[in-house]
């Protein structure tokens, strides 16, 4: 049965199954699995640009979104354009030394140049100018946006965060460079699994329909609406269910070792 988490600051920090855990467990295997979410040994090192800006448009559309309720520093920090009087020059220590003092500061909120900013400003712009991806975010407030969820699949404690909830429909932000609908669900299934996840938060919130805002990250900067097909969502669970499954299973005969250790396996015999 699922439960609405409110106010939830600690949602990284919870022990149950998300997405994007269940994602390393079937792509880094069930060893290094446990040395991450286990034992805590291993940094996660998924970090990039494209990521950092992508994550501040996400939050930069709930700040717009919200009504600028509160203050936009809680969602993006933009860095100084100047040090000292010089121009921002990230080969110099000093100028490091700063940047890093700021996103520590920072913590979890994105931290971005005032040129990244301008770009982030125009891909939250190309959503309120499509009229299908903002009637959606029209939508959106303090109790509908970053909803966390946690339930139970399988017989294991699971939880979702979603950008957008409305009834039964859950709404994801994305950014893509891909400017066609045959391009990005290449990405979007063989790439990045987002049927996966998509699967994975209908199930935790016990909802009905996952649509995605893809952005463009590039100019002329662009909003299309995807709604991800009942086809795929099934292909998604039935691959969720099974890395639940087999994560269930290492926990229940605490083993965590890659299949074969500790044995010598034939690389042509059958499993």
């Amino acid at each position: 049965m699922k439960t609405i988490i409110e106010g939830c600051k600690d949602y990284f920090d919870r022990d149950e199954i998300s997405n994007s855990m269940m994602k390393y467990f079937r792509e880094a295997g069930s060893w290094s699995y446990h040395h991450r979410y286990n034992l805590k040994t291993l940094d996660d090192d998924t970090s990039s640009d494209a990521l950092r800006i992508g994550s501040a448009m996400h939050n930069y559309v709930e700040y717009i979104a919200g009504g600028e309720a509160g203050n936009s520093g809680d969602y993006v920090v933009v860095l100084p354009d100047s040090v000292d009087g010089e121009p921002l020059n990230l080969r110099k220590k000093a100028h490091r030394e700063l940047v890093a003092d700021w996103k520590e500061l920072a913590g979890d909120i994105p931290c971005v140049t005032l040129d990244e900013m301008a770009h982030v400003t125009k891909m939250v712009a190309s959503i309120s100018g499509n009229p299908a991806a903002q009637a959606f975010v029209a939508s959106a407030g303090p109790d509908t946006s970053e909803v966390v969820c946690i339930n139970e699949l399988k017989g294991m404690p699971v939880k979702a965060k979603a950008d957008l909830v409305i009834g039964n429909t859950i709404v994801d932000y994305k950014t893509t460079r891909h400017p066609t609908k045959r391009s990005f669900i290449k990405d979007a299934v063989w790439k990045y699994k987002y049927h996966q996840q998509a699967a994975h938060y209908l199930d935790v919130f016990e909802a009905e329909k996952f649509i995605i805002i893809a952005v463009r990250n590039f100019e002329p900067y662009e909003a299309i609406v995807y709604e991800v097909p009942s086809n795929l969502i099934a292909e998604g669970r039935e691959a969720n269910h099974k890395a639940l499954d087999d994560i269930k299973d290492c926990r229940d005969m605490d083993s965590w070792h890659s299949p074969g250790w500790g044995s010598i396996t034939h690389l042509l015999e059958d499993n």
